[in-house]
C-alpha cells in the first residue's frame, strides 16, 4: 500500500507507475475515479492537507517491483487560499491572546 499526506495548501496530483513491474496487479478502491481495472498505473488527486492511498498493489509469486511516482503541485484558487488564511490567522490571534503580553512598542 502507498499511502501520500499532502500538507501544503495546493491540490497535488501523483502518479504511480508500475508497468515494468512483473508479475504485479494494482487493486482498484472505492471511489477511484482515475484508475482502470489492468492498469499499472495509477492518478490520484490529493486537495491541500489531505492523507489518501494512492495505490494499493498485490504481488504475486517471483515478482519484480519496479516504480516511478510523478507529482505535480497545482495551486488552489484565491478564495480557497483567503479561507485558509483566515482560519490561521484566526488560530494564531487566539494563541496570542491567551498570554499576557505587557510589550511597549513607544
Amino acid at each position: 500500500m502507498f499511502e501520500l499526506e499532502n500538507r501544503r495548501l495546493n491540490i497535488v496530483e501523483f502518479t504511480a507507475n508500475f508497468e515494468t513491474s512483473l508479475n504485479i496487479k494494482v487493486l482498484l478502491e472505492a471511489g477511484d475515479t482515475y484508475k482502470k481495472e489492468g492498469e499499472l498505473k495509477t492518478l490520484s488527486i490529493l486537495q491541500p492537507f489531505q492523507t489518501q492511498v494512492v495505490a494499493r498493489i498485490l504481488v504475486e509469486k517471483g515478482y519484480k517491483l519496479d516504480s516511478k511516482f510523478g507529482i505535480n503541485l497545482l495551486a488552489v484558487d484565491k478564495k480557497q487560499q483567503y479561507q485558509y488564511a483566515k482560519e490561521e490567522l484566526e488560530k494564531v490571534s487566539q494563541e496570542i491572546g491567551e498570554y499576557d503580553l505587557d510589550i511597549d512598542v513607544g
